[in-house]
């Protein structure tokens, strides 16, 4: 239990320092992340990584209402049917999205602190069935340094993905602002936010093995397990189970507005479509798939949010790299935003990709598919998050020098 909470907190907070840096780039801009992108990755690149993103905010989106609709169906008793709960969760998302991003912001500088008290509720509910002791039974096998590290990364990971998305949220604070402000603001807030849910997470997956009502949650459905949580007090339980299904809407908010800028950066024409337009499409699109998917929620969890993190953090790498060595705080000229003439070219950064894709395939280790490096190395070892980043950063600097010799931008 103790390696779990501190790979839990480590891999969260390197994670959120990665989204609070990103955030940094919103105020002195004006311009939303995957924007700002163009000055490191050029124009045509940050259209693909626009692309790539729009499927990381579905992804979340589709499972963000599979547990909400989870939820639902067990406080109700089976009345109301999982893919009923996931309508309800994706109608309340829409109506909030669709309105724009004030009010997004007003809904969630409240809802936060409802949550903290449901939260807090949880831990008086559920905490004694915790197993805080470090001496675990002789059945359950020790976690070994390949699981350590396979839970780090996917701590890791469920914070950086939001890192394409940051930016986002921040454009309208003034821009002198300054960046250490926002860069703690935005790696505290994230870390406590997504540290406590996945402590919390821990403490439920503990309790599993000797709480039978838990047993059989588990066994149907990871929304189960977070209504039975509070089953021990009964109505108050299953009201404080609803209001924590407002928290999948506030995640899935800011999914479904990103990928509406997003959609938006795509096509010369798309600022033309109206964003509630965008909205509607993508709300029905991880709808449907919610609705087909949503016996798999478990499975989508762990084979999803590390593939998305392989281009995240290819991304990440040569956004590093080209503001910290080439640019060095200076040369960003936000009026070009829109013109690829004056951005760079984006060869080198493309294929400093190739190369991290190429090491995130020899080093991931999926139930899908197992790379050469993976399979000499302890059985769950992925490798293929770090191998991409890894390769990705060496590769860039070199790419980058070559292309501004003969391309000279």
């Amino acid at each position: 239990l103790e390696p779990g909470h501190h790979m839990c907190t480590l891999g969260v907070m390197l994670g959120s320092m990665c989204v609070g840096y990103m955030s940094t780039w919103g105020p002195k801009s004006g311009n939303r992340t995957l924007v700002v992108t163009r000055y490191f990755l050029g124009y045509y690149l940050s259209k693909v990584c626009c692309l790539l993103n729009i499927l990381t905010m579905l992804g979340y989106g589709m499972m963000n209402c599979i547990l909400g609709g989870q939820v639902i169906y067990t406080v109700s008793g089976g009345r109301t049917a999982v893919p009923v709960g996931i309508i309800v969760v994706s109608a309340l998302t829409w109506f909030i999205a669709t309105l724009g991003v004030h009010l997004f912001q007003f809904y969630t500088r409240y809802a936060w602190i409802i949550q903290a008290l449901t939260l807090a509720i949880m831990i008086g509910s559920a905490g004694p069935s915790f197993i805080t002791s470090p001496h675990l039974s002789p059945d359950i096998p020790r976690a070994t340094a390949a699981d350590r590290l396979s839970f780090f990364s996917l701590c890791f990971a469920s914070a950086v993905t939001w890192a394409p998305a940051s930016a986002d949220y921040f454009v309208y604070l003034p821009t002198a602002t300054k960046s250490w402000g926002m860069f703690l603001a935005g790696s505290t807030g994230t870390s406590l936010a997504m540290a406590l849910t996945t402590l919390l997470g821990i403490g439920l997956a503990t309790g599993i093995d000797t709480n039978q009502p838990w047993i059989e949650a588990s066994l149907a459905s990871p929304g189960s397990l977070l209504a039975a949580s509070f089953s021990n007090l009964h109505g108050f339980g299953r009201l404080c189970a609803v209001i924590l299904l407002l928290g999948t809407v506030s995640n899935n908010i800011p999914c479904t507005y990103s990928a509406g800028l997003n959609l938006q950066m795509l096509g010369r024409y798309g600022p033309r479509i109206p964003r509630p337009l965008l909205t509607t499409f993508e709300v029905v699109i991880y709808t449907v798939c919610a609705i087909v998917a949503r016996e798999y929620l478990r499975e989508i969890m762990e084979n999803f949010l590390p593939l998305m993190s392989y281009w995240i953090v290819a991304w990440l790498a040569v956004c590093l790299e080209e503001a910290w060595i080439f640019r060095r705080g200076h040369n960003y000229d936000w009026t070009v935003w829109n013109n690829p003439h004056r951005l760079p070219m984006g060869l080198a950064a493309g294929a400093s990709f190739v190369f991290g894709l190429l090491g995130a395939v020899l080093g991931m280790s999926q139930s899908y598919f197992v790379g050469p490096i993976a399979k000499a190395l302890p059985q769950n070892c992925d490798l293929g998050m770090w191998l991409a980043f890894g390769f990705t950063a060496v590769v860039y600097p070199a790419f980058r020098c070559v292309e501004l010799r003969v391309v000279g931008r």
